[in-house]
Formats: C-alpha cells, structure tokens, sequence
C-alpha cells in the first residue's frame, strides 16, 4: 500500500482503487453489483457503499437503489494512443488501436481565402471540411480541415470520407504529404466543440493545429484537431543528444 494512504479512512482508499480500475477499463458502463465489489476488494458492504457514496459525490458514478451503479465517466478502454513523432491519418490510429473508424459528421463547403480567413491559402478558393471521427461509435476528434479547391466535387468527397481517409483522397489526386508542423496547446471547449464530443461548454480538450506540406514544400491542409479528453493520450519519444 502506498505510504499516502496511511493517513485515509478505508472508504477513501476503496474508493480510489475502484476509481483507477474504471480509469483502467476494468469496468465499463456499469459496476458490479456491491456484495461482488465486497469480494473484490475484500472489505465489508457498508465500506463499499462508503465508497460509491464518495465517488459519487465526485461525478464519476451514479448510485442506483433497486439498478446497477451506472459508471458516468468514460473508459479509457477506448483511449487512443497516437505518437507525436509520426504523421498519420486519424483512421489509421484508431484502426492500429483496435478499433472501427467512422464518421459521425461531415460538413463541406466552399469559401474564398483571404488574409482574415484562412490565410495560408489567401486569395485562393478552399474547401472547408469539418468532420467528427470516432472509434466504435464513440466520438473521438473533431475535426476542421482546409485545403485548395482544385474543381473536385462536393458531392464525390463528402460520400467519400464519411469512412475513408482525407490523405488518402488527395493522394488519389497527386497531392501526397510529406511532413506536418504540428503546434499543441490545450483550451476550454466551446459551445462547437462541446457539441460534436459530447462534453461540458469550458472542459479543456487538446487543440492541434497542423499545417501540412506537400513533397514540393507547399502547404496542402492546414487543421485543427480538437481531441476528446478522456478519449485520447499522446506520447512523445524524446532521444537524449549525445552529450559531451
């Protein structure tokens, strides 16, 4: 036992230690019934309801007389995994994560580029691509994606990507990605994107926004990416330089 709980009524430390094997996936949707979870953590009943009283209070159950004890915060069961270091479509992390990619959302139109409205591509016609993937069912990344207009029709694209990937599309066209320079920060979701992930207006969500280049050292998309919270983690490979 961690010299931390020493100082903890039992409860708080049942309680804890359901918390993180529901973080962990090992419960999902519901817990099992108390007399059970007394057995798994063998302690007794009124500990346990002590426990679920607790985490309860905290918004991560709801406690149920009469029904099972309703789990309200997600699993990272389905927590995806991408690295920073690689550049690949979001289909992909989700399919290498085990996972069926779909799209919930899809919206294209046409706009005119200028140097207040995406000015990467300013003066030119782009389309605007906002699209919600998710991974078996859940909603995982919102997306808004802007790229040249080169006369391809709205109609083809939209049928295209409500299950394939963008990159792939524009690979099918010549425009093939090299390389992507990604800046993350983290921000308050809006009333936009609170919407499309199913989450609270003001809970943080990892923003990145990428522009990516062609093979030529032109830019082909620029993104941002707004990523579930409880959805998806991101690792980073750090090398050590050599030190002398």
């Amino acid at each position: 036992m961690d010299t931390s709980d020493e100082s903890k009524p039992l409860y708080r430390i049942i309680s804890d230690k359901i918390n993180h094997d529901i973080r962990e996936g090992k419960y999902t949707d519901h817990l099992p019934p108390q007399n059970e979870l007394a057995i798994i953590y063998e302690v007794g009943r009124s500990t346990i309801r002590e426990s679920l009283r607790h985490l309860e209070e905290q918004g991560i159950i709801q406690v149920r007389h009469g029904a099972s004890t309703k789990i309200l915060v997600s699993s990272p069961a389905y927590k995806l995994k991408p690295g920073l270091e690689s550049f690949i479509g979001v289909s992909k992390v989700i399919e290498d994560a085990g996972f069926v990619p779909s799209t919930s959302y899809v919206n294209l139109r046409r706009a005119h580029a200028s140097k207040l409205f995406y000015p990467d591509f300013s003066g030119m016609s782009v389309i605007v691509l906002e699209r919600v993937r998710t991974a078996d069912g859940k909603p995982v990344v919102f997306s808004i994606d802007v790229f040249k207009d080169d006369g391809m029709a709205i109609d083809e694209l939209e049928a295209y990507l409500k299950n394939g990937s963008l990159l792939e599309y524009l690979k099918r066209r010549g425009s093939i990605i090299n390389f992507a320079e990604t800046n993350v920060r983290a921000i308050a979701a809006d009333q936009a994107v609170s919407q499309r992930l199913h989450i609270t207006v003001g809970e943080p969500v990892l923003l990145l926004e990428e522009v990516c280049y062609d093979s030529l050292g032109n830019i082909a998309i620029t993104s941002n990416d707004y990523y579930h919270p409880h959805l998806v983690n991101f690792r980073v490979i750090r090398r050590a330089e050599n030190m002398k």
